[in-house]
């Protein structure tokens, strides 16, 4: 029976790869702004190929109301975050909140981490028997705001248990979920959730409302079973020092990576910070840098006092031949500098930007036209001048 149902699920796969396009070309001339969902369950990896033909996808099996189902589903669609983007989504399935299989705590947990992951809110029960704790829940509009931003992003795992999202006005969205039997004390840092560099930082609690200030560390006694969600707002930035620094030792304003966290003075491993190893391009190693992965954006606040930016870029050996991608540098809203698509088997490409009057520098890594598995990409001993 296993092999059958797998073998019906190919065939939806392939039904939906076949028919997909035809039916997205359908709906685009009716000339109305219409959701087309593709539903195979996740059987064939649609994150792969189901952005150019609908706007979300499921990923996993049905839910249940269980703790259990909702969690392994929450599980299953962590590491799809890198495939989520604008009018694209990843779809674990709709909410179950109110229909009696958990408690409001837990109920609290889906529905704040289904808006972290930017997945589609799909009311599952019934709003004319909803109590008033469910009402409740489903129209907190600080959590609704998390999901809606119009950057698009998915939050990613920081931390066991701790999730963090961009957000379009850079501020991010922050969640702690408990996932033990027992309370406990959870917490991160601005830098871990990629918005160090700030003097100080506005923190609001999406569902008790109270707001405090935090000079960087952010952390609560999370119930169990309990999830926790803050808005972050960074204050105002930190300007660089005056000389010559390496800019992996600086602390970056924002940062967006599309596997795990961006790495100082390491390369990108994908998961969690530190699993990468040294940098190395071709042979050529750099003790100094940063390692990200495709798609990537870095900003750093120069405060008008910095000149130059010289950065040899290329992909790391840790991807063989594999991986293509892009380097651009930018000093606010103007490009200053692109390698143009740089692949796995080509040795390092110096970049040197003028940044003279920028206020912002972001570095931009991009994929270079292929699959983006093996696009981690080191930004090797960048050196920034300012005065």
């Amino acid at each position: 029976m296993i092999a059958m149902h797998l073998r019906k699920l190919a065939v939806l796969g392939l039904l939906a790869g076949l028919v997909g396009p035809k039916m997205r070309d359908a709906l685009k001339a009716t000339g109305r702004p219409i959701l087309y969902s593709i539903c195979e369950w996740g059987a064939n990896q649609p994150w792969n190929w189901a952005q150019d033909v609908g706007n979300s996808w499921r990923t996993t099996g049905d839910i249940s109301d269980n703790w259990s189902s909702m969690v392994s589903i929450l599980h299953q669609n962590e590491s799809l975050a890198p495939y989520a983007r604008i009018g694209a989504w990843n779809d674990p399935d709709m909410l179950e909140v109110g229909n009696g299989g958990m408690t409001d705590a837990e109920y609290r947990s889906h529905f704040s981490l289904w808006a972290m992951m930017a997945a589609p809110l799909l009311i599952g029960s019934d709003l004319r028997t909803a109590s008033p704790e469910t009402m409740t829940i489903l129209k907190n509009a600080d959590v609704i705001a998390l999901d809606q931003d119009p950057l698009g992003r998915q939050a990613t795992v920081v931390a066991p248990g701790v999730y963090a999202k961009p957000l379009a006005n850079r501020d991010r969205g922050v969640a702690l979920f408990n996932e033990s039997n027992t309370a406990k004390t959870m917490g991160t840092t601005a830098a871990a959730v990629g918005i160090g560099g700030a003097t100080s930082y506005a923190v609001k609690d999406l569902w008790s409302k109270a707001t405090s200030t935090s000079t960087g560390t952010f952390s609560a006694t999370v119930p169990a079973h309990g999830t926790v969600v803050y808005r972050v707002t960074p204050g105002g930035p930190v300007p660089p020092p005056t000389g010559i620094s390496q800019l992996g030792d600086l602390s970056w304003r924002s940062a967006i990576n599309g596997w795990g966290p961006v790495e100082r003075d390491r390369s990108n491993g994908e998961q969690a910070a530190g699993d990468g190893r040294t940098l190395t391009v071709q042979g050529t190693t750099y003790a100094k840098g940063l390692g990200v992965h495709a798609t990537s954006d870095i900003g750093y606040y120069l405060a008008g006092r910095c000149s130059t930016l010289v950065v040899d870029v290329g992909v790391d050996d840790e991807s063989g031949s594999n991986g293509s991608v892009a380097f651009q540098v930018y000093r606010d809203a103007v490009k200053v500098a692109d390698s143009g698509v740089v692949r796995g088997v080509g040795g390092a490409v110096r970049l040197t930007a003028d940044l003279t009057g920028g206020q912002e520098l972001r570095l931009v890594v991009t994929n270079g036209g292929d699959s983006v598995d093996y696009d981690h990409a080191d930004w090797g001993g960048p050196v920034l001048t300012c005065s």
